[in-house]
């Protein structure tokens, strides 16, 4: 069975495909959007079981099961989320539902009950008949030279009662490479809801052939060229012939320890890209002992970015390993071909290749160096990243190097008068680094997230059931309470009742409870250096909020909005666009399972954590407004302030001293790992955590979360005075010094991992 599992937190997808992984005997692929999904069952031939999140950009899950059942009529789909889909009745009807987080009993009972469902409807009575594997349509029409006039177009189902015994390559861990497919007499029909195409001998059972999609590129990139041939027969030779349980159609190219091919997984007629050690090579044992071990390092790699490598093995003397195929180019060949790759396709592979580097060096992998030729883009625009991983890297590049090479390797496909000033700075900042600021592949994806064009999906499940109710009643009190003038002596005290009783149960009965947690610190007037050797003068003293701006202080700032309307423009910025607000995006999604001790994300949230997706007119807005309530003169700090309140008299690199410490603080040690509905094993958390849960991370002066939790908004422009300066740490990366900053990220958009908080310029009532 074909299973796709989609969902835009890389996050769930590992723990959900680790369950899916132990299925024997199905191919099971990943994706993080729908159109990555749509590309994925193509290569795959079809698709049968389809599981997706509901609530995504710029694809929801309901549209993306309308356009799988467009293609593959048959394919079963099986829901999942963190919000709740009771109103959306219609839409799920039919279909099984799974809330997050998801146990793995109850994924794998959900999917066994979809595999019956598909069973029973293969084992209907139909025609007796045999049939043959088509060829891939993508192999032949994109590399339409690779295939001799005398190869046949279809591939027998039946192995040869001849063809070599296979024999597993042996492992150190025997569950990371599936063994071989032993050669059998006969070749059973893989489970699908595609109808079984007849051939010439009735009595063979078959293998579907896959249904014919010509994929439509979503991006000008150039066809890919003809592949190379090989100056001698070597790699033609293999053309025609089964290797296993592959039929080689074309020849690739020529690699460091043998040469590539595009082929064809028979059983269950997958294409697929096979590496074959040359022979000559085999003869070495030390070269054949490193082929395996590198195969084994590779089929340890689960990315959605990255390749995926199937199975490991020997058959015949020859050994080789199987990966997914990509039916596209690699950047050296659009370069090669003088192609120019438009901004779109640019910032997926910003996005891709930053994802997939993350994840390497979180999971500390060897691998390969990063080049153009491991860079790939399909047909439909979707990148991904060749399977670099290795048992020991003999070329190792730092990260500054390796951010470097990537940005010349963006340099040679870009046009730079056809893309944005914003992508062009980044690309041109990739190649300064680490001078640039951006030191860290989690740079990267923010940069990359911050250009990407947002389009806002249907309301369709963004808010649950019980938030829409929430929502409705504080309205419809609202509405009471302009009516309550007009109302009589009895039905005022009925309503005062009413609100008494809505009041208590909003305070008692909810879990959730803001803690008084308001409070401010000094920083004496003089001059400090900062970790970065520079001197900075203060010259006068300043107050610092001693913990992040929360979820409960910034909805105060709401209401006051909300019942002074007049005033919004006291506290707006000159130059905030006219369209914008300062209710953040999904802010009644985050605010409403705060109230409830709920969760976003499969992850817990409370009014005492930071207020998220703030834009940086927000926090002004909102240091404005505090100022006046407390009657002092708030504002957002300079990024020299912020720093000094970090850094401490003796300009420490951390607020915790001069070295990183994933214990510390709230930082990307966990979020890229493990059950996100459950606390990490690094830092204790894996999203977001209360402003106060890590004391760990203080600075000398007793300011709380600066090296981690959010990344804060400052007051200091960049030089162009189109961005301003972002600082500290953040849940989404690992440990960043107090001097890293981010300055190009759009001050219209807010950002989960994006917070603030103010200071005063005079004494402040909330002093310690």
């Amino acid at each position: 069975m074909r299973i796709l599992l989609v969902d835009d937190e890389t996050s769930v997808i590992q723990v959900l495909l680790a369950t899916l992984k132990t299925l024997p005997g199905h191919d099971v692929r990943v994706a993080t959007s729908g159109e990555k999904a749509l590309e994925g069952a193509s290569a795959m031939g079809g698709l049968d079981l389809l599981i997706t999140d509901v609530v995504m950009e710029p694809t929801d899950g309901f549209t993306l099961r309308d356009q799988m059942v467009e293609r593959y009529p048959n394919v079963r789909t099986i829901f999942i989320s963190g919000y709740d889909l009771s109103d959306y009745v219609g839409q799920t009807s039919g279909h099984q539902v799974l809330q997050k987080p998801i146990e793995p009993a109850a994924l794998l009972a959900a999917v066994h009950r979809e595999l019956a469902t598909v069973m029973a409807a293969i084992a209907r009575p139909n025609s007796a008949t045999a049939a043959v594997a088509a060829v891939p349509d993508m192999f032949t029409r994109a590399k339409p030279k690779a295939t001799p006039a005398a190869t046949p177009t279809a591939v027998p189902v039946a192995v040869p009662a001849a063809q070599p015994t296979v024999r597993a390559v042996p492992a150190a861990q025997p569950a990371a490479i599936p063994v071989a497919i032993p050669a059998q007499p006969t070749v059973k029909a893989v489970p699908t809801a595609i109808p079984v195409a007849k051939a010439a001998q009735p009595t063979a059972k078959a293998v579907p052939a896959a249904p014919k999609v010509v994929a439509q590129p979503a991006t000008p990139v150039s066809p890919p060229p003809a592949p190379p041939q090989p100056s001698s027969s070597a790699g033609e030779s293999l053309i025609g012939q089964t290797l296993g349980a592959y039929q080689i159609v074309s020849y690739l190219g020529e690699g460091r320890s043998g040469s590539a091919y595009a082929a064809v997984q028979i059983s269950i007629n997958r294409p697929v890209g096979l590496k074959v050690l040359d022979p000559e090579r085999a003869q070495d044992e030390a070269v054949k002992a490193r082929f395996i071990a590198d195969a084994r390092a590779k089929a340890h790699i689960q990315h959605p970015s990255i390749l995926s490598v199937y199975e490991a093995g020997e058959a015949g003397g020859q050994f080789f390993f199987a990966r997914e195929f990509v039916d596209g180019q690699s950047l050296q060949e659009v370069a090669a071909s003088g192609a120019k790759l438009p901004e779109p396709t640019l910032l997926k592979i910003l996005k891709a290749v930053g994802e997939g580097f993350l994840y390497l060096h979180m999971q500390n992998l060897p691998h390969r160096t990063l080049e153009a030729s491991r860079v790939f883009v399909g047909v439909e625009g979707n990148p991904r990243l060749s399977n670099i991983a290795v048992q020991v890297a003999d070329d190792p590049m730092t990260i500054p190097q390796e951010l470097q090479a990537f940005g010349r390797i963006l340099a040679s496909v870009v046009e730079p008068h056809s893309i944005s000033s914003g992508l062009q700075a980044v690309i041109n900042r990739l190649q300064q680094a680490p001078a640039s600021g951006l030191n860290a592949w989690g740079q990267v994806i923010q940069a990359a997230k911050a250009l990407e064009p947002k389009t806002v999906p249907s309301a369709a499940a963004k808010i649950s059931a019980q938030d829409e109710a929430a929502i409705k009643a504080v309205e419809a009190a609202r509405r009471s309470q302009r009516r309550s003038f007009w109302l009589n002596v009895a039905s005022l005290t009925l309503l005062t009742v009413a609100v008494l009783a809505v009041a208590y149960w909003r305070l008692f009965a909810k879990k959730s409870w803001e803690r008084k947690i308001q409070a401010m610190v000094k920083i004496n007037a003089g001059s400090y250096k900062t970790p970065g050797g520079k001197i900075v003068a203060i010259d006068h003293d300043f107050w610092v909020d001693k913990y992040e701006v929360t979820i409960a202080q910034y909805q105060r700032f709401l209401d006051y909005l909300d019942q002074h309307p007049t005033e919004d423009q006291e506290f707006r910025h000159p130059k905030m666009p006219r369209h914008l607000t300062h209710e953040p995006e999904y802010w009644k999604i985050y605010h409403g399972q705060a109230k409830a001790n709920g969760a976003a994300h499969s992850v817990k949230i409370d009014l005492n954590c930071p207020a998220l997706t703030i834009t940086w007119w927000d926090a002004y807005a909102y240091a404005k407004w505090l100022g006046k309530q407390t009657n002092t003169e708030r504002d957002l700090p300079t990024e020299e302030e912020w720093e000094v309140a970090a850094a401490g008299p003796k300009g420490l690199k951390f607020p915790w001293g001069n070295e990183p410490d994933e214990s510390k603080a709230n930082t990307g040690a966990d979020w890229q790992n493990g059950d996100p509905g459950a606390k990490g094993n690094k830092d204790g958390f894996v999203y977001w955590a209360q402003v106060d849960a890590k004391s760990s991370d203080k600075s000398p002066w007793g300011v709380i979360g600066m090296g981690g939790n959010v990344s804060e908004w400052t007051s200091t422009p960049t030089k162009d005075n189109k961005f301003y300066i972002i600082k500290g740490g953040n849940f989404a990366n690992p440990a960043t010094p107090i001097t890293s900053s981010i300055a190009d990220h759009d001050p219209n958009k807010g950002e989960e991992w994006i917070g603030f908080r103010t200071i005063s310029r005079n004494p402040p009532p909330d002093a310690e």
